[in-house]
């Protein structure tokens, strides 16, 4: 009989899933994923998380709690950094000792064992080989036939695809959208942001969509660059947008109550401060966000961005 391994459907999730599901699927587990996010998944994450954890990792813990009676492992990786100066969110340090102390009730009752490699170091076939013998220990496995094959593939989102086009071979508008993907690639959490954006016939553009050599390029300038993984990219894929004229908008996105996203949001803002032909919108997701409160500022925002250089704020008059 299979083995199940279940996989929370967020936070790193929508980056890494499918070069883990095809590591497990070839090693003939059975791999489970939690349901998308949905109210009953919210409600539960409020019900069990701490105040001070941010709404996507209350989502974490929520997903956890939907698949925890049905699988006999818990895929819950420790992400500390992809090299120097490429480090992740503290949270996502300390995320599987936060399952093991939420669920520590569960995890006795179900005799669930919890698989958590350390995810650490710049990201080529050694290290991957590393982190996967790692897994089969924990597994207590002893085929490492595919080992070699799975760490030579590259990690794919689940809605990545590299572009090359500049605006000028894009049809009408486009806007950057800056967010985490495990927000952006949730519909629920998102409240469909990036569904609005094509319904209303907007191209976008989102860091995703963009290789990581535009953060080799960017942080030998004469600039601050954040010191986390993701929030470096942002910044350098902004900083890209602005100097090649990609965007007609921008969008922010953030979870309230995001320690590098607060700072990181600054950064932005002053760096596209120097194009106000480019409007802005900050947007911030939690558990009382209300979806009208959001249609109502994206109405707006779209009006701002189809008007384009008629609201450039040189062009406002000074009589009101």
């Amino acid at each position: 009989m299979k083995k199940t391994i279940g996989f929370p459907r967020a936070l790193f999730y929508y980056d890494f899933y499918e070069h883990w599901q095809a590591f497990f699927e070839k090693e003939d587990f059975e791999v489970l994923v939690s349901p998308p996010t949905n109210q009953k998944i919210v409600n539960r994450s409020l019900k069990i998380s701490e105040n001070e954890l941010c709404f996507p990792c209350k989502i974490y813990l929520g997903h956890v709690d939907a698949i925890i009676n049905e699988v006999d492992y818990l895929f819950i990786p420790r992400f500390i950094d992809f090299g120097p100066k490429k480090c992740f969110c503290p949270k996502f340090m300390g995320l599987p000792d936060i399952i093991k102390s939420t669920f520590a009730g569960k995890i006795a009752q179900n005799n669930v064992e919890m698989i958590t490699p350390t995810i650490k170091g710049k990201r080529n076939i050694y290290q991957k080989m590393r982190e996967l013998k790692e897994i089969t220990s924990d597994l207590k496995m002893n085929n490492f036939s595919t080992l070699k094959n799975i760490a030579k593939q590259k990690n794919i989102s689940l809605s990545n695809k590299e572009i090359t086009q500049s605006k000028q071979v894009q049809k009408g508008k486009v806007i950057g959208v800056i967010g985490h993907s495990y927000i952006l690639d949730d519909p629920h959490l998102s409240m469909n942001l990036l569904k609005q954006i094509k319904n209303k016939n907007f191209q976008y553009y989102r860091p995703a969509m963009f290789s990581d050599q535009i953060i080799i390029k960017y942080q030998k300038l004469d600039r601050k660059i954040p010191f986390w993984y993701y929030h470096r990219k942002y910044f350098s894929v902004l900083l890209y947008w602005l100097e090649k004229d990609l965007i007609d908008g921008l969008i922010l996105v953030s979870s309230f109550g995001c320690g590098p996203d607060s700072l990181v949001n600054k950064m932005i803002k002053i760096e596209k401060e120097k194009y106000d032909n480019v409007p802005l919108l900050e947007l911030y997701f939690d558990e009382h966000t209300a979806e009208a409160g959001i249609n109502t500022r994206l109405a707006a925002f779209f009006d701002l961005v189809e008007g384009g250089d008629r609201f450039a704020s040189s062009n406002i008059s000074t009589y009101g």
